[in-house]
């Protein structure tokens, strides 16, 4: 067992549900109030996490572990300041027994090399899709149509998949919307910039091209499975994989160009829809 972890992934994919349950395991009798717990997090209104709230920790621990584990849960790690990760350098440097730190991370870029080399890293993937079929079914109250729509919002992300999950009344409501990105794409280019020019200006252009790039990515992992295609989405049988390839590229460029560029983002747009 290591006195420091770092689990590494995408926001939402089970990563605080995971420490959270290491620490069970670790304090089995510790009951419904984890006194031995402490976790880290963004203060409310501030984007990072500041040297008081490691110092913080560091008065926690002097209190003693006793008989139990004292696990530290940080989230996001990377959102310490250079001085707060230089304060829970001091820490991890001389591991206490008995004491476990656990940093969420989802990026490894601005966290000290120094942090990195003293920390295990575990790597948290997506949930495929057997093995979200397999749990929902074991969970049961699902038809079949329900289990995919749900697996398919969840995105393969855990914490996802559990809301919607919890939220099935609104399934429906969500799916229309995916599915009205389906049929724009997959639609003649007349009709895509007829579209534009009506609703440019209270798109969200962000969730628009998350919303298509994770359709298309579906599709494509379909075609992979070679699978029945999900009823739900009228074009799934009509791609070959040239042109899943070729729109799940021309979405890419226009994400890149959004986020890193300062071109027109109609003119992005304008470009996205003709290449489709």
């Amino acid at each position: 067992m290591s006195h420091a972890y770092l689990f590494l992934g995408e926001e939402g994919i089970g990563k605080k549900e995971m420490a959270l349950w290491y620490e069970k395991q670790l304090n089995p009798t510790g009951g419904k109030t984890r006194f031995y717990l402490l976790l880290t997090e963004l203060e409310e209104g501030k984007k990072k996490i500041l040297i008081e709230q490691i110092q913080g920790i560091r008065r926690w621990l002097m209190l003693g572990t006793g008989s139990k584990y004292r696990v530290v849960v940080i989230n996001p790690a990377e959102a310490m300041t250079p001085d707060a990760q230089n304060a829970l350098l001091k820490t991890l440097e001389e591991p206490t027994p008995g004491v476990v730190f656990i940093l969420l991370v989802q990026q490894l870029e601005g966290l000290k090399e120094t942090i990195l080399s003293r920390c295990q890293i575990l790597r948290f993937g997506k949930m495929n899709y057997k093995e979200g079929r397999d749990w929902l079914r074991e969970k049961g109250g699902l038809a079949d149509q329900e289990i995919e729509k749900t697996i398919f919002l969840g995105e393969g992300k855990i914490r996802k998949i559990k809301f919607w999950l919890e939220h099935q009344k609104e399934i429906p409501t969500e799916i229309q919307f995916w599915q009205e990105v389906e049929s724009l794409i997959g639609g003649d280019l007349k009709t895509r910039l007829s579209w534009m020019e009506k609703n440019f200006a209270k798109m969200d252009l962000e969730k628009f091209l998350h919303s298509a790039l994770g359709l298309y990515h579906h599709l494509l992992l379909q075609q992979a499975e070679k699978k029945k295609k999900d009823s739900f989405f009228s074009s799934a049988a009509h791609y070959s994989w040239l042109e899943l390839f070729n729109i799940l590229s021309s979405l890419r460029e226009a994400r890149g160009l959004l986020r890193s560029t300062n071109v027109n983002k109609k003119l992005i747009f304008n470009q996205l829809f003709i290449n489709l």
